[in-house]
C-alpha cells in the first residue's frame, strides 16, 4: 500500500468526523428546551431529515479507519519480512 492511499485514509476519518460532530451540534440546536424520556436522537434526526448525513459520517469514520489499520498492519508484515531477511542473511 503506498503512501497516498494511508493520507486518503486520513481524509475520509477526519471528513467523517467533521461530519458527525455537525451532525450532533445539528441535534443539540434542534432539541426542546424541556427535555422528556420520549425525546430521543431518532426524533432529532427525524426532525432534521439528518439520518444519511449521520449514516454517512459514520461510514466514512469506518472507512477511513480501516485503510489506516490495513496500511499499519501492511507496514508491519514487511518490516517484519525485512527483519527476517537481515537475521537470515
Amino acid at each position: 500500500m503506498k503512501h497516498e492511499q494511508l493520507v486518503y485514509g486520513y481524509v475520509l476519518f477526519g471528513a467523517g468526523v467533521v461530519l458527525f460532530g455537525m451532525m450532533h451540534l445539528a441535534i443539540a440546536l434542534t432539541m426542546p428546551a424541556n427535555i422528556n424520556s420520549d425525546w430521543k436522537l431518532s426524533n432529532s434526526l427525524s426532525n432534521i431529515s439528518g439520518w444519511i448525513p449521520y449514516s454517512l459520517s459514520i461510514i466514512l469514520m469506518v472507512i477511513g479507519l480501516i485503510i489506516i489499520l490495513t496500511y499499519a498492519y501492511m507496514n508491519w508484515l514487511y518490516s517484519e519480512e525485512k527483519e527476517e531477511e537481515k537475521n537470515g542473511e
